[in-house]
């Protein structure tokens, strides 16, 4: 089994850069590939934004956790629709679907 690590933001991929989206099924099949942006905020993006950004949980613990003062970047990486309700449905993951997030070029 191939081992994958979560990092913050994930390795070689900025603010602004295009990233490609895999979404595979539990058995490891690619079902959807796609091509969003990466952000730091998904809320500062237009309406129907595909967006992968660092989200709200498993924030740094270190760092005070006040607005001003909290890291944005080291939440747990999320990808969402701007402004869609159920982002998942619409990308088509599942429980158990795979998402390999790569630099688009």
């Amino acid at each position: 089994m191939k081992e994958y690590v979560i990092a913050n933001p994930p390795v070689g991929i900025h603010k602004g850069d295009l990233v490609r989206i895999k979404i595979l099924n539990k058995e490891g099949i690619l079902i959807k590939e796609i091509i969003g942006v990466y952000g730091t905020r998904m809320m500062n993006y237009p309406d129907n934004t595909l967006v992968v950004y660092p989200g709200s949980s498993l924030l740094n613990k270190f760092i005070k956790e006040s607005k001003e003062n909290r890291d944005p970047t080291s939440g747990l990486i999320e990808i969402g629709i701007v402004r869609e309700t159920n982002s998942a449905e619409k990308l088509g993951v599942k429980l158990g679907s795979i998402v390999i997030l790569e630099r688009a070029h």
